[in-house]
């Protein structure tokens, strides 16, 4: 059975990179509706700019015979249209900004739509979140939360290495989420991606140490987080201020280290030294991890309904609070 889906927000991540030639496709959450066309519908899009919607409609167009999507400024308008005419939203996609989530977040349960999915990050504190939580409990809807690393196979292979104790003990985890802008807290804005895979590959981890500088804005412009999870050590280097991005994962074992990132993946392991006798060092393991499509395979999860990711979603934003709380400011 096919869902009529509705997207709100037509920016980067809603469709816009989908004309970034040199990434893989899909990679937004237009360019993955397009191309599961057997899975869902599209009826109906919102944006409060009325060009990027009439941008967006000629992309659709032009891979598609179907030219029934209704398009709205307000979001309002598009629920009493569906509302009005009777006909049933099965998926609502949330992909604006954080500002506009817990109004739009709100609105959408009110309307019974038991199928979300929201852009990360989800809120700016936990007591935004709070009485959703309940009631997503209460009425079993379907929340989930973009974190699409989660769905990738590199990703998924540190997982199960990590699940196999493959290289025995993970004893250290380091990584650095940089940007060149500074819109938001870059902790939030991008690190919250890393957070969540700490989140996924080792749980909830304690504080021991946290620094933090801020503009005059007070937004974060570089910080430092030294975390511990049972006998594993976690340390962060987030901020701007950079004229690069850069994501990237070290995890160190008792017998091999992965470096995982934007960049792709490197696994390595213990072995003979071949410039020093009685003596181990790190050399490279070649290996092909076939390529899944992440989104493909977020949406995939999501259409048969499998647990969503929202309670992680929240330990992650309780997280960066507890961060920010701790925080030593410069």
């Amino acid at each position: 059975m096919k869902w009529n889906v509705i997207l709100i927000g037509l920016g980067r991540i809603g469709w816009q990179l989908e004309l970034d030639k040199k990434r893989y496709h899909p990679c937004t959450h237009a360019g993955t509706l397009k191309t599961m066309r057997d899975k869902f519908c599209l009826i109906g899009v919102c944006d409060r700019n009325n060009e990027k919607i009439d941008t967006f409609l000629k992309w659709w167009y032009q891979d598609t015979k179907d030219s029934s999507i209704k398009a709205f400024t307000n979001y309002k308008d598009l629920f009493d249209f569906y509302k009005k005419n009777n006909q049933n939203i099965d998926f609502i996609i949330i992909t604006t900004g954080p500002d506009s989530h817990i109004e739009i977040l709100n609105d959408a349960i009110q309307y019974q739509i038991r199928n979300i999915l929201i852009e990360k990050p989800i809120a700016y504190h936990t007591e935004q979140l709070k009485p959703i939580k309940t009631y997503i409990e209460k009425h079993n809807i379907n929340l989930y939360v973009n974190f699409e690393r989660r769905y990738h196979p590199y990703y998924k292979k540190v997982k199960e290495i990590i699940d196999r104790n493959v290289f025995g003990k993970l004893k250290h985890i380091q990584g650095k989420v940089l940007a060149p802008a500074i819109k938001r807290d870059p902790l939030l804005e991008d690190a919250i991606h890393w957070l969540d895979l700490i989140l996924w590959y080792v749980g909830i981890p304690e504080i021991l140490y946290s620094y933090r500088k801020e503009n005059s804005f007070r937004i974060e412009e570089h910080s430092v987080h030294l975390l511990k999870k049972d006998d594993i050590l976690i340390y962060l280097e987030s901020g701007g201020k950079r004229e690069y991005f850069e994501f990237i994962m070290t995890l160190d074992f008792e017998k091999g280290r992965i470096e995982i990132g934007n960049a792709g993946i490197k696994i390595l392991r213990k072995s003979i030294s071949s410039r020093y006798e009685k003596f181990y060092e790190l050399k490279e393991i070649p290996i092909k991890i076939p390529f899944l499509n992440p989104w493909l395979n977020m949406y995939d999860f999501i259409y048969k309904q499998k647990t969503p990711n929202f309670n992680d979603a929240y330990s992650g934003i309780l997280l960066y609070e507890r961060l920010k709380q701790y925080v030593h400011l410069y």
